[in-house]
């Protein structure tokens, strides 16, 4: 179990910047990790409150589903927004991570 509390340490940033919304917004997110397990071992990590977590957890998971919803509705096009989502994510993230030269 000590591996999964260390990777999810690594996610909490958005959380510990904006407390409740963050916790919404990190679940509200529909890739893998950013579901309400991770984000229930992440509110115990910050002590947060059982009843808000609950419930900000419970507003995420509702928040994704929607998400997912209005994607699939939408077919081809949401599927196109997805896709550029997922490339802006990993283009952003090898942007935030490359080495620095020496």
């Amino acid at each position: 179990m000590e591996w999964l509390y260390k990777r999810t340490g690594r996610q909490t940033e958005v959380i510990k910047k904006y407390k409740r919304v963050g916790l919404i917004i990190f679940v509200a997110i529909p890739l893998p990790g950013t579901g309400a397990w991770t984000a229930s071992i992440a509110a115990h990590l910050l002590g947060m409150n059982f009843g808000h977590a609950l419930f900000d957890i419970a507003l995420g998971v509702i928040g994704a589903g929607l998400v997912v919803t209005v994607l699939v509705l939408l077919g081809w096009i949401g599927a196109g927004i997805a896709l550029a989502g997922i490339i802006i994510l990993v283009v952003a993230g090898l942007w935030r991570h490359k080495p620095s030269k020496m």
